[in-house]
């Protein structure tokens, strides 16, 4: 068992050992080594205090990386070129302070379960020693077998004491594929009835069928409303609470508004009696995502979590396996709805996280093109989409502004629609992304894409395939720099295509329309990279080849012999009053550039490849037009 661990880490324990310590691998390590998974680092916990670890490890040739006192008791050994945290067992104490993350007192314990019984997830609650030996005082190795998600004790302890869990609780979902679960919870008592082994239009069906509902063979053909959604529609925990105050007459107005940290318990022990009172459930029936059983959150204290923070939760939940789980988690339990805290050139302000998505939870869509409501459709797009963060963040925005007034319409015989939703999805998008300070070369790749994510269905459904002039048009928009940027841009739009396509009836029924879309999109890669370039530097000839073709020849230093070099220009005018050039160092300055615009812009329209043969051929044929003199020059060459 010891090989278990690497030798590094093996022999840190050792030494901590030999020294008369206790010492143990604990968390995530622990749960990935019994997942079967590779784990991206190690922490260790010892029963020995800073300063004897310190001590010990300096004796056996360790150097340490952080001061003692610092990080909470934690040292930072490095050796073999490996960094190691060993943290000494400990106790913590949080407050209501300006960071809902960092404990406000932390202690020493004696013991492996006391430190242990301060983990966030039975989960990530276990730990082993150097002969490979299990220590789990809570269950953890038992939900790990279920793929259950379950705090230590009592979850309102839990995220009281650190608001980042609840955020946490999404991303581990997201990244184990796991069922978030309170209490003597099962996945069955929280997971709506789904099986894996049925297609989705059969789950569809059944759950239907159960509803009361007349389903025809072809699914395609009902009716407007045909579409489930379990309940009223709430969004957000604030919504949670007014609706629990209109059900419970006694609760005052001020209970139900109350966001005060002071409140947070009161809060949560509020939506606890909603719960009681009526069971919350969240999504549409028949899908993977729907939950029987919604867990709402206290996330009163997350105004005090920074950005930052938040952020690094938020991308981890987007590029998991299961990031449809988590994402419906995160919206379920109330954390799109709420604020957290940034800080920028000292001064302090608060920013929404991702309020916009609130209403999109029942929201029905033209069931002859889509098996989803609205946000289960978002998160089966997300999932089928490559575990890349540009691509992830864009199927999550992608259809961000349906149902919106303005929006939301209706088709004449009934069934929902929402023309242009794509301009204003990216005009969303880029609010969103902006807010929580993404760089602006990710948030302006994210927006394109989702506003051109509805570009190819036109040319698949009328097959007018107009790709060249799109992608002649992106090509001189002056969005890109490099044909390599477009083509790698038209390749993420192929992702973010297939992945929403994926999501609807297209994906579910019907391989061939999906084979076309992929057909489609590789001819716009192909497109994009062999015959369509954006800058002068992506043509096939260098300047210097560009610039011994002038030099033979006669040029004019007229501003009308240059627009003969333009687009605009070419062919309009003759080159009366040319005069010739002694040497390339005569040469107008801005000759070479003009004839390379001159080739760039005939290559993007389609008349002559981008091949240095073709490009030097055209550019000769241009001046003899321009330039007798250079004619009569060449030919007696």
């Amino acid at each position: 068992m010891q090989n278990r661990f690497p030798a590094y880490v093996l022999k840190t324990l050792q030494i901590l050992n030999a020294a008369g310590y206790e010492a143990y691998v604990v968390g995530g390590a622990v749960r990935d080594l019994l997942l079967g998974l590779e784990p991206g680092d190690y922490d260790v916990t010892t029963s020995g205090r800073p300063e004897q670890v310190a001590a010990v490890l300096r004796a056996s040739g360790y150097s340490l990386a952080e001061k003692l006192g610092e990080n909470f008791g934690v040292v930072v050994a490095v050796t073999e070129g490996r960094a190691l945290e060993i943290a000494t067992f400990r106790n913590e104490r949080y407050a209501y302070g300006q960071d809902a993350h960092r404990p406000a007192e932390v202690w020493y314990c004696d013991t492996l379960k006391e430190d242990l019984s301060r983990r966030d997830f039975t989960v990530n609650a276990m730990a082993m020693d150097s002969e490979g030996k299990l220590f789990d005082y809570y269950g953890g190795q038992q939900d790990l077998q279920a793929k259950l998600l379950r705090t230590v004790g009592d979850p309102r302890k839990r995220f009281a004491e650190d608001a980042l869990r609840m955020y946490r609780a999404c991303r581990f979902v997201a990244q184990l594929d796991f069922t978030y679960v309170e209490g003597n919870d099962t996945a069955e008592d929280v997971l709506g009835e789904y099986d894996e082994s049925l297609t989705v239009e059969q789950n569809l069906r059944i759950a239907m069928e159960k509803a009361g509902k007349i389903v025809p063979a072809n699914m395609k053909t009902m009716g407007p409303d045909a579409q489930l959604t379990h309940g009223p529609t709430i969004s957000g925990t604030k919504s949670v609470l007014q609706d629990g105050a209109a059900r419970n007459g006694s609760l005052q107005d001020d209970r139900a508004r109350s966001v005060s940290a002071q409140d947070g318990l009161l809060r949560y022990d509020v939506l606890r009696g909603v719960e009681e009172t009526k069971t919350l459930s969240f999504g549409q029936p028949g899908t993977k995502y729907y939950l029987k059983k919604r867990y709402v959150f206290d996330v009163s204290r997350c105004h005090n979590l920074s950005l930052e923070r938040v952020k690094t939760e938020l991308d981890k939940m987007l590029l998991g396996k299961a990031a449809g789980k988590g994402l419906a988690l995160f919206l379920s339990s109330g954390l799109a709805d709420v604020q957290c805290r940034v800080r920028e050139k000292g001064s302090e302000a608060f920013v929404d996280v991702l309020p916009e998505l609130v209403h999109l939870p029942g929201l029905p869509q033209n069931i002859r093109f889509h098996c989803y409501n609205v946000w289960e459709h978002i998160l089966a797009a997300v999932d089928q989409g490559p575990q890349e963060l540009t691509l992830r963040w864009a199927l999550l925005l992608h259809d961000v502004a349906k149902g919106l007034p303005g929006i939301r319409g209706t088709t004449p015989d009934g069934y929902p629609n929402d023309h242009g939703h794509e301009k204003e999805s990216a005009i969303i998008a880029e609010t969103i992304l902006t807010r929580l300070r993404y760089p602006r070369p990710f948030v302006q790749r994210v927006c394109w894409l989702v506003a051109k994510h509805m570009r190819f269905a036109p040319m698949m459904i009328y097959q007018n395939n107009t790709l060249l002039r799109w992608i002649r048009s992106e090509a001189t928009s002056g969005v890109f720099r490099t044909e390599k940027e477009m083509t790698e841009a038209f390749s993420q739009l192929t992702e973010v295509f297939l992945a929403d396509m994926g999501a609807t009836w297209a994906g579910v029924l019907q391989e061939p329309v999906m084979e076309e879309g992929r057909r489609l999109g590789e001819e716009a890669v192909l497109i994009a990279r062999e015959r369509m370039p954006v800058h002068t530097s992506d043509l096939k000839v260098r300047g210097s080849e560009i610039q011994e073709l002038l030099a033979q020849e006669v040029a004019c230093n007229s501003k009308e012999t240059r627009e003969a070099f333009s687009e605009a220009g070419a062919g309009k005018i003759d080159c009366a009053g040319a005069r010739p050039l002694q040497s390339s160092q005569t040469l107008p300055s801005l000759a070479v550039g003009e004839a390379m615009k001159y080739l760039l812009a005939r290559v993007q329209s389609g008349s002559i490849p981008n091949e240095k043969i073709a490009l030097l051929q055209a550019l000769k044929r241009k001046l003899e037009k321009c330039n007798p003199c250079f004619r009569n020059k060449t030919d007696k060459e």
